[in-house]
Parts: structure tokens; C-alpha cells; sequence
């Protein structure tokens, strides 16, 4: 039934803006006039297999007289195709819908899928043994993904790995016959969906396993690949994969190459390769101790740099704000330098500054007692930031900014303190003005 329905609704996108249009012109009165423009709009229609009924102006699609070459027609497989195009790639679904060959796309994927759906439960039937009537009742069944954008997973990766390389192992013999296509259809050989053959093909046969067509280079016997492993697997246009491998003595070649890297790695870590992961763990383990015992140095010989620092406090219009600037401290530094300030001067506005290899950092934490009086750490910054020849902005709490210019950090220190009057004088404007208009309300 939902098929069904999805197909009306194709069915009768061709009609719909014909619909529409020729509804406004009777409104207008003016269908009469322009009926006999109009009487040949639905030729898309037609294209789609549809047969159409025109009622007091209107016209309607009569599905049950619909060409047998309809959407009706498709099955499952073709109705998935047009909902992943629609979902996925809606200007080519428009395309083909345009140019009337939605129908055809839809129809050739459908082929491909049930060909696709054969091949893969022969290939199951033979490598396991089991008569092919049979797979259904052994509960195999088979699904086909409808997101062709994702990567295989590594369980997957693994699972065709382990089948061709089962057929490596039992030497297969590789035969090439050259026939034409009709023969090549009978034999049952899978031919890739898109590709254009000739009048003769070529169809290369490994055992009972495959039947394809090909005109590629194939060994004599599968024994000849030795080893099949899979490096790499990458989608490389819309609904395509790529899978890279190695085999035969590219693939020892390869394992040579990482052996010797192994080595190398371990050697510099001084250590075994048996024991190369866990060195690696302890080192990562001790870089993390470092870096956060590095960091507690820094903050600590930037709290040095300030000396007292409740001697630098200054008050505005009765915020309380501490301007400063420090040597060799990274922006993270200077955030949890700006913590510890906050909580040494209470409630107020903490600004630092800060040179590191040629560069300018600053930084502002605004408290939220200081927040409703009028500070914002966000617009303070902006105020700022232009005088050491850079920008920024942050929230109300806290914010931050990066320049290139060291000269101008005293300026921009100094000026913060009138940045945040001016927010503070802005806020109580507007509160004196809402008190104003509610004593003219009253």
C-alpha cells in the first residue's frame, strides 16, 4: 500500500503546478481564454505512462488506466532507489524526473538489485553447501543497505577478507570464455550495473564461486594471490566505494616496510616491540603529569608577576575591577589565572594581558553580581581589542581576544576601566529611563 501511495504522489507531481495554475485562472475568469493554451500542459504526464481526465477545467490522473510501464510496476527495490535519490541527491531525482527517464533509472536499478540478490544467494548456496530452495528455510536472507554513504565497518572488512582468502585457498581454477552478451546472461555471469557492453563479452569463471564479466588481468588459479588483505576502503562519489588491497609479494613487501618501522619505533622508545604499546602508554601517562605539573609552575610565576594584587583594584561607579598584564602566559593560562583573581577580589571585573612570542592575548571575566550593574566581559573586550591591533568578544561572563600588536597592551589595560564605566552609565540610563515612563503611567 505504501508503494502504491508513493507512486500516486510521483504520478502526480507532473500534474500538480498544471493543476494549481489552471484553479487560479478560472478564479480569474479567464480559463476560457486560455483553456486552449493549456490543454496540452500534461505532455509530462504522458511521458510517465499517465492518463489524465479533465473535470470542469481540472485535470485528474486515472491511475487505473495508467501504462503497465508505470512506478505502479516497480517493485520494491526501484521505490527504495527513488526514496534514497529524493533523500540524497534531490537535483538529480529532478533531473531524471524532467527529462521523463525517472521511470527507466528506477527500472534499471531494480534489474540490478534482484541480478545482485541472485548472485550473492548462489554464491551463498555454494559455499556453504546448501541447495539454493533451501537458504530460506536455514534462515539466510539477504538485505540491501539503503545508506550508500557509509564505510564498511571493521567486522565487515574482516568478513570478506575471510572469504576470499577461503577461496584462494582452495585453488580455484580461473577460466576465461569470450561469448556474446545473450550467452553470457544465461550463464548467469554478474555484469556491473552502469557499465556498457559490446556485442561479445568476456566472462572470467573462478570455480563454481564466480561468473563475471570482465576485461581485466586475472591469474590461472586463485592459488597464485597467495594472501588477500584489505588497507584501505573510501567512498569516492555518490553511493561509490573504494576498496584498496595488497596481495602476493606486495603484501610481504608491506608487512617487510611496517616490520622494520616497528623496529625503529621501539628502538627510540627503548624498548621491544612486544612491549612497544605498553611503553607508549607509560610516556603518554608521563607527558600528562608534566604538562599539568607545567602548568601549575606557570600559573604560579604568573601570580608572582602580579605582586599584591588587591593593591591594584581600582572601583568603578562601584564595580570592582582589576586590570593587569603578565609575561609568557597562553590564553588557557590566562583563564585560570583569571579564576584565582576572581576569587581573590569577590564580586567584580578581572582583566589580564599577556605577550607570548610576539603576540597579544587578553582576557576579561566579569562576576554576576558585577554582570547586574551593567558589566559585560563580551563588549569590553571589543573595546579593547583594536588598541593591540586585534578582535574578540566572548559572553557576558567571560571573553577573550587575540592581537598583534605588544605596544599597545598599557593602552588597552588603561582603557578597560573606561569601557566598563561607560556599561555601567549605559545600564543606569536605561533603568532611570524605565522608571521615568512608569511615573508617567502612573
Amino acid at each position: 500500500m505504501a508503494e502504491h501511495l508513493r507512486a500516486v504522489t510521483l504520478r502526480g507531481l507532473a500534474l500538480r503546478q498544471i493543476t494549481i495554475f489552471l484553479r487560479r485562472k478560472a478564479q480569474k475568469g479567464l480559463f476560457m481564454e486560455e483553456k486552449a493554451k493549456v490543454t496540452a500542459a500534461p505532455t509530462i504526464a504522458e511521458q510517465c505512462g499517465i492518463k489524465y481526465k479533465e473535470v470542469d477545467g481540472l485535470f485528474y490522473p486515472i491511475l487505473g488506466e495508467s501504462d503497465p510501464r508505470s512506478y505502479a510496476s516497480l517493485g520494491k527495490y526501484g521505490h527504495r532507489y527513488l526514496r534514497v535519490l529524493m533523500e540524497n541527491d534531490r537535483y538529480l531525482y529532478n533531473k531524471y524526473f524532467m527529462q521523463g527517464v525517472l521511470f527507466d533509472k528506477a527500472a534499471e536499478y531494480e534489474n540490478y538489485a534482484w541480478q545482485l540478490y541472485d548472485t550473492v544467494l548462489q554464491g551463498i548456496s555454494k559455499v556453504r553447501g546448501i541447495a539454493l530452495d533451501t537458504l530460506e528455510e536455514k534462515g539466510f536472507q539477504v538485505t540491501f543497505h539503503e545508506n550508500m554513504q557509509a564505510a564498511m565497518t571493521a567486522d565487515e572488512i574482516t568478513k570478506v577478507e575471510d572469504i576470499v582468502n577461503q577461496k584462494i585457498a582452495e585453488a580455484l581454477p580461473v577460466i576465461t570464455e569470450v561469448m556474446s552478451l545473450e550467452d553470457a546472461k544465461k550463464t548467469g555471469a554478474m555484469a556491473l550495473f552502469g557499465e556498457k557492453y559490446g556485442d561479445t563479452v568476456r566472462v572470467v569463471k573462478m570455480g563454481d564461486f564466480s561468473t563475471e564479466l570482465c576485461g581485466g588481468t586475472h591469474v590461472a588459479n586463485t592459488s597464485t594471490i597467495g594472501y588477500f588483505k584489505i588497507f584501505s576502503e573510501a567512498g569516492i562519489a555518490a553511493g561509490v566505494r573504494r576498496i584498496e588491497a595488497l596481495t602476493s609479494d606486495g603484501l610481504m613487501k608491506h608487512y617487510a616496510e611496517v616490520e622494520a618501522e616497528l623496529h625503529e619505533a621501539a628502538k627510540a622508545a627503548k624498548t621491544t616491540p612486544a612491549a612497544l604499546t605498553a611503553k607508549i602508554q607509560s610516556l603518554l601517562d608521563e607527558i600528562k603529569a608534566l604538562n599539568s605539573e607545567n602548568e601549575k609552575l606557570k600559573s604560579k610565576m604568573a601570580n608572582d608577576s602580579l605582586g599584591d594584587v588587591l593593591s591594584q583594584v581600582k572601583e568603578v561607579n562601584g564595580v570592582k575591577v582589576l586590570a593587569s598584564k603578565v609575561a609568557d602566559v597562553d590564553m588557557n593560562g590566562l583563564r585560570n589565572l583569571g579564576d584565582q583573581l576572581k576569587d581573590k577580589i569577590g564580586e567584580g571585573v578581572v582583566v589580564i594581558a599577556s605577550v607570548m612570542d610576539g603576540k597579544v592575548s587578553l582576557m576579561a571575566t566579569v562576576t554576576d553580581e558585577a554582570q547586574k550593574k551593567g558589566a559585560h566581559a563580551g563588549n569590553l573586550i571589543k573595546g579593547i581589542a583594536a588598541l593591540v591591533g586585534g578582535g574578540g568578544g566572548g559572553r557576558p561572563n567571560m571573553a577573550q581576544a587575540g592581537g598583534k600588536n605588544p605596544a599597545g597592551i598599557d593602552e588597552a589595560i588603561k582603557k578597560s576601566a573606561e569601557v566598563l564605566k561607560e556599561q555601567i552609565s549605559e545600564l543606569k540610563r536605561i533603568m532611570s529611563k524605565g522608571l521615568e515612563v512608569q511615573e508617567t503611567e502612573k
